[in-house]
């Protein structure tokens, strides 16, 4: 054969081989093309805490998505920051507006841990959802860093509180009590004016600034506030809180014939970072079938796994069923969600927390799966359990009077000299406030009294043991506690009452306020 012969044939060997290559790049690329989509679905019930949302892969191949959910699952903390900025109401400050994000989506809980890396603003608000006030602080000044606002946090040796710079100078908004205070319309003060001259807390009920949470309404105004800011010899700006934390694209990776379903209670309890059990939380369930095999990624904070199998995480194995991935899961001092499956010998369950004010369903509710394989998925709800139905945080739903504390303030501004040491206390006290309105007459004053002794003296026999009983006639010497207590005595029933002060998330229970790792 010539010489000319064999440069054509090695010519068209290469070419052949150039044109095999170039199929299969873009057969693979059109074939990951073609599995891209964008799918919505509407899924109504009518009882919206009964039910959960079941998401299917019913293909061969994994599904890979972001989600949304009545548009408020934020993929990464972009997505956060573009439904701040741009929101259409422009009457409300940026900084105010993204304090009332936080304060809304984030509940009343002791933290789940010490560690900073739960305070990445997307994962905190899609998984966590609870913390206690350095978590809300730390999470409120990481939005505002996002949005381009200037932001620190302040350690009052009591409580902890962000700060913004805006108008010239540092704002408080506090989203653990829910209250900023103002000596005027237009400007926010900041820690060290409120340090200087505390009774602007004590005097800010005369804002009457909305609010139905009862532990901020029992605690922005009192005196324990206001001295946390007055001593200011624990007050300190805490880095702690500013050191860089990572943040991750929330995506959801279902395997073929895997189940991803929300929102439940899949695990009995739920423990703290002291050890004590957290009242409301809700899981997300992933199921991968038995001899799946490969990568799961999803960027929620992990509750508990489930089967056996062999998977790996950042280069060590752990046996699924074994004690080592239960202690690593739950020591919590770093954020797992990155795993290898090796192997699954069985059904395999990933448990992971979602913010049930995220997660929770409505009558109506619109899903948007963005991504590969989404057309493989099967969406719709089915009813849940009674057992696996969640602990929604609470919503005071009662009469917006009993929210009304002004009244009482004014009166018990010149009756704090009398001090509130036992229950007797309380019941002298009221005489005061009820003669000092001399709008009533002498048959009223009585009748008022009694309906006001019988209702109390029932309330503290019904509390669930006696040292909690007298640790809450004591903290009645405060007037707001005083002060919201008697509203609240005037307008609920007895046992609604009992109930908040049996509760172990209630503010009494919590004067030492977590203070996180600093």
């Amino acid at each position: 054969m010539s010489t000319d012969n064999l440069i054509f044939l090695n010519n068209m060997k290469l070419f052949v081989s150039l044109l095999i290559f170039y199929c299969i790049v873009f057969s693979r690329c059109n074939s990951d093309q073609t599995s891209w989509g964008i799918v919505s679905q509407n899924l109504n019930t009518n009882t919206p805490s009964g039910s959960m949302i079941r998401i299917e892969n019913l293909g061969e191949e994994s599904a890979h998505f972001s989600l949304k959910i009545n548009d408020v699952l934020f993929s990464n903390n972009e997505e956060l920051k573009e439904y701040l900025v741009d929101k259409t109401d422009t009457l409300e400050s940026l900084e105010k507006r993204s304090w009332r994000f936080v304060k809304d989506h984030v509940y009343f809980d002791q933290s789940l841990t010490d560690s900073n890396w739960i305070h990445d603003p997307g994962l905190f608000i899609n998984s966590l959802g609870f913390g206690y006030c350095d978590d809300k602080a730390a999470v409120l000044a990481f939005v505002w860093e996002k949005i381009g606002l200037f932001s620190r946090v302040w350690n009052l040796g009591g409580h902890v509180v962000p700060e913004v710079y805006a108008n010239d100078g540092w704002s408080l908004y506090d989203p653990m009590y829910e209250v900023y205070y103002q000596t005027n319309r237009n400007y926010v003060n900041g820690v060290k004016e409120l340090s200087k001259q505390p009774s602007i807390v004590r005097s800010g009920y005369l804002d009457k600034m909305p609010c139905k949470n009862i532990h901020a309404l029992w605690n922005r105004y009192s005196y324990k506030t206001a001295k946390a800011y007055l001593t200011i010899d624990n007050n300190m700006i805490s880095e702690w809180y500013s050191k860089p934390v990572a943040e991750h694209d929330l995506k959801i990776k279902i395997p073929p014939k895997g189940t991803f379903e929300f929102p439940g209670k899949y695990e009995k309890s739920l423990v703290n970072s002291k050890g004590d059990s957290v009242f409301s939380y809700a899981n997300a369930k992933l199921t991968i079938p038995k001899g799946w095999t490969g990568k799961i990624n999803i960027p929620l904070v992990i509750h508990s796994i489930n089967g056996k199998g062999l998977l790996n995480i950042s280069g060590k194995e752990y046996e699924i069923d074994m004690e080592p991935l239960k202690a690593l899961i739950n020591k919590r001092t770093e954020f797992i969600y990155d795993m290898q499956f090796k192997q699954t010998d069985d059904t395999v369950e990933i448990i992971y927390l979602v913010n049930p004010l995220v997660f929770g369903l409505s009558k109506e509710n619109l899903l948007v799966a963005e991504g590969y394989n989404t057309k493989l998925l099967d969406f719709r709800i089915v009813k849940l359990n009674q057992s696996k139905r969640i602990n929604f945080p609470p919503k005071y739903d009662f009469p917006e009077e009993a929210f009304n504390v002004a009244n009482y303030m004014d009166q018990l501004f010149n009756l704090r000299k009398l001090k509130i040491k036992k229950r007797s206390d309380i019941y002298k006290k009221l005489i005061l406030i009820i003669t000092a309105n001399n709008t009533l007459k002498q048959e009223e004053m009585e009748d008022r009294y009694r309906f006001f002794y019988k209702k109390i003296d029932n309330i503290l026999s019904s509390v669930n043991s006696e040292t909690k009983s007298v640790e809450f006639v004591k903290s009645l010497n405060d007037d707001i506690y005083f002060s919201v207590f008697i509203s609240l005595v005037e307008h609920l029933e007895t046992e609604e009452i009992v109930a908040i002060i049996n509760d172990g998330r209630n503010p009494i229970n919590h004067n030492k306020t977590h203070t996180g790792g600093i």
